[in-house]
């Protein structure tokens, strides 16, 4: 009875060896920064889901309009060296972009786990809010989101005049979404479409390959090209984000897209799929919503947060793209499927893809098909069939238009 006791306890102190091993090795590995003109959004990526502490910290070297949050990521330390040399500063340095100045991040490596400081200033945030995710990768994510105030909002003027301050040095951000927003009253009377292509990876990121004669990044664009042709030839307008075969960081893409020349409408971001079964096959659409999000923390601003979010529009973008590329590739009498390609139906389905997250149009991501799966991979590699895909987008997208057309006034 006593031998039975001993083992219990000791399984029960192994136990908790165990737990607190698998929390030291938390770990950073990756990190985006989604730059918006309505929304920055900063995005980690852990490997396990830290203890978090967070607090408003005192600011004592900065202007009295400036507001810091303090967190404490405990048992967290870096597993990737280049997100370490981004983030982890001297004592005194601060990490940001010089896109403008509405916030800064401090980062130090605690003995115990790793410390962020987020300094933004008041007169041009509206709020922050703090979530975290589950990525399809397995990676647990932390999602800080900076919604602006315009440069020349009425709050804004109004409290500059209180401070009696100078007007703030326009950044190159802000004068941007100034310019876009004396050119959207213009837009909106006489209004073109723009659509954003993104055609998944490129450069030494080859994307899957599996049992294709062509890695993703080359169908992607096959199909991407093809596309972009239709769509001219309906008279859309087009942005690409990276139509040469280059490698382009995904903050780097949605960057092109929120800060085009001219607003994009939508974005269709074209991927080709992978699994270790060989068995899996079909189309797959996706979209990002406020749904996936967790809410961490409860920042002092957050009552003041106004939801934009386009999740509901990309849903119906999806739903109906879906289906048109389905119906063509499949045409049916009597409900039978009558083509060669009979190409399987792996639903709508919502997911925090990180192009999706950055974008601040209506996106969404679709998958065309399995580069793990042999007959899947030699139809990927056909023109003709290439052809087929393109035109089901391009017509998804027309039938979405036609019917949703309101959105877009």
């Amino acid at each position: 009875m006593v031998g039975g006791r001993v083992t219990k306890y000791y399984l029960y102190l192994m136990g908790l060896l165990w737990l607190s091993g698998l929390q030291a090795n938390l770990t950073v590995d990756r990190f985006f920064e989604h730059l918006g003109q309505k929304t920055d959004k900063l995005v980690f990526y852990f490997h396990g889901m830290p203890k978090l502490e967070h607090t408003v910290a005192p600011l004592h070297d900065e202007p009295e309009h400036y507001r810091a949050e303090r967190f404490i990521f405990h048992k967290l330390h870096f597993a990737n060296d280049q997100v370490r040399k981004l983030l982890l500063l001297n004592s005194k340095g601060y990490y940001h972009n010089g896109h403008h100045q509405c916030y800064k991040l401090k980062f130090k490596q605690l003995e115990d786990g790793l410390e962020l400081i987020l300094i933004y200033d008041l007169r041009q945030v509206q709020c922050v809010e703090y979530h975290s995710f589950k990525a399809i990768s397995g990676f647990d994510g932390f999602l800080i989101q900076i919604n602006h105030k315009l440069v020349g909002s009425q709050e804004l003027v109004a409290l500059q005049n209180q401070e009696k301050q100078p007007p703030l040095n326009l950044t190159n951000q802000n004068k941007l979404a100034i310019k876009n927003r004396l050119a959207l009253e213009k837009y909106k009377l006489n209004h073109e479409i723009t659509i954003g292509l993104d055609y998944g990876h490129g450069g030494t990121d080859q994307g899957a390959m599996g049992l294709s004669a062509q890695p993703e990044k080359i169908i992607t664009r096959q199909v991407g090209f093809k596309l972009k042709k239709l769509l001219v030839d309906l008279g859309y307008n087009i942005i690409e984000t990276c139509p040469d075969d280059l490698k382009m960081d995904l903050d780097e893409r949605t960057y092109l897209i929120n800060f085009a020349n001219k607003p994009v409408d939508l974005l269709i971001s074209i991927h080709a799929n992978y699994a270790a079964n060989s068995g899996a096959m079909g189309l797959e659409t996706f979209f990002s919503d406020q749904q996936l999000f967790k809410t961490v923390v409860q920042s002092c601003l957050m009552d003041q947060c106004q939801r934009n979010s386009s999740g509901e529009t990309s849903k119906k973008l999806a739903n109906i793209v879906h289906e048109t590329v389905l119906e063509l590739v499949n045409p049916k009498i009597g409900g039978q499927v009558i083509g060669n390609y009979n190409l399987k139906d792996r639903k709508v389905r919502c997911s925090a893809a990180q192009i999706l997250l950055g974008v601040e149009c209506p996106a969404i991501l679709i998958e065309l098909g399995y580069l793990s799966n042999l007959q899947e991979a030699k139809k990927l590699n056909e023109p003709a069939y290439q052809e087929f895909l393109a035109q089901g987008i391009a017509q998804g997208v027309v039938n979405f238009l036609a019917a949703y057309s309101s959105t877009f006034d």
